[in-house]
């Protein structure tokens, strides 16, 4: 949940504990961010991640090692063309890489095995049932603190269920770097 001041727990996150250890994002999911990632998302306009990119990785002051951006069902990927989460993590990478830090970012470890309906305009409980199966991690992970990379998160349905998948290979810590965060819904 958005709060008007930084702080390290929600109420939200203090009645229902996330499986991440910290979220950073820039601001919750209003205009001018709002249309800036519809035009990312839906309008082809991938180029617009670099911006918000930049934007996201001056909220973070200690990059993890290894991001992951949430992966895209093969067929979603088709219809788009590209992953924004993708395109996000790729300039964090830049970003954190200018200011000394050794950060890497990969799109094949996260793997959606499943076509799930989009969670936009999904109740909160049938996103938790929606995802269930849809990822899987397709190679070992060294590291011991990562970050997952999305656009938006609205309830966490999607990162809680990658975080179990990660906590599962052998992950200590979970940083959430995400451009928007809704209330949940």
């Amino acid at each position: 949940m958005q709060t008007e001041h930084e702080t390290d727990v929600c109420g939200e996150c203090l009645l229902h504990p996330p499986q991440w250890d910290r979220l950073y994002c820039v601001s919750d999911y209003s205009d001018p961010l709002r249309e800036y990632i519809n035009k990312l998302k839906y309008a082809q306009q991938f180029w617009l991640a670099q911006d918000l990119g930049v934007l996201l990785s001056k909220h973070i002051p200690e990059p993890a090692p290894l991001i992951l951006p949430v992966p895209l069902h093969w067929k979603r990927f088709w219809w788009r063309s590209y992953n924004q989460s993708d395109h996000l993590g790729w300039t964090l990478e830049r970003e954190f890489n200018l200011k000394s830090s050794t950060t890497h970012c990969n799109n094949k470890i996260l793997k959606r095995v499943k076509a799930t309906r989009p969670q936009q305009g999904l109740s909160r409980s049938f996103r938790q049932t929606n995802l269930l199966g849809a990822f899987k991690i397709t190679q070992p992970i060294k590291e011991k603190h990562v970050a997952l990379v999305d656009d938006v998160v609205t309830t966490g349905a999607t990162i809680n269920l990658l975080c179990v998948e990660l906590r599962k290979a052998g992950v200590e810590r979970i940083d959430v770097y995400t451009v928007c965060r809704t209330g949940r819904s």
